[in-house]
């Protein structure tokens, strides 16, 4: 089973592939929307990883789970703010520490296909992206993901 590097590695390749061949017009014109698709290529590739606890992605979407809904409460309880560092830290080692099974659901082809269409869905409400754009954009978290799931099969 090939570490977090390996699959950052294999996505960079995956993603200047798909840059060169579909977005390089686009990445002069467009810089900051080509950074942030090859951050979502890194993300999508690293994301299958989420189901084993040790994985540096669980530590990541914990920490921004859990400082999200602490920042939500502060922003709804504003009279018992100081709560929010304890909700932090309770809902942080929840989430860090679930019990879970390494190669389990995040690592089929049909939660391949709901991760990408939800990450598209999000992201082209918040880049206002063309038709085309959703496309390539799909593609690409599509292929990141299923490239994590090609290189823990070898």
């Amino acid at each position: 089973m090939p570490d977090w590097k390996i699959h950052l590695l294999f996505g960079c390749v995956l993603a200047i592939f798909w840059f060169n061949i579909f977005y390089f017009g686009k990445f002069l014109a467009e810089p900051f929307k080509a950074v942030f698709l090859l951050l979502i290529s890194f993300f999508s590739t690293t994301f299958a990883d989420i189901d084993e606890k040790k994985s540096k992605m669980r530590s990541f979407i914990s920490f921004v789970l859990a400082f999200s809904i602490s920042a939500a409460y502060i922003f709804f309880y504003t009279k018992t703010w100081h709560y929010a560092p304890f909700y932090f830290f309770i809902l942080f080692f929840i989430f860090r520490f679930i019990p879970s099974k390494h190669r389990g659901f995040t690592h089929s082809f049909k939660f391949s296909i709901f991760f990408s269409v939800i990450l598209t869905l999000l992201l082209y409400f918040i880049f206002n992206l063309s038709q085309n754009e959703v496309l390539l954009w799909f593609s690409i978290i599509f292929l990141s993901y299923n490239l994590h799931l090609f290189l823990d099969a070898l």
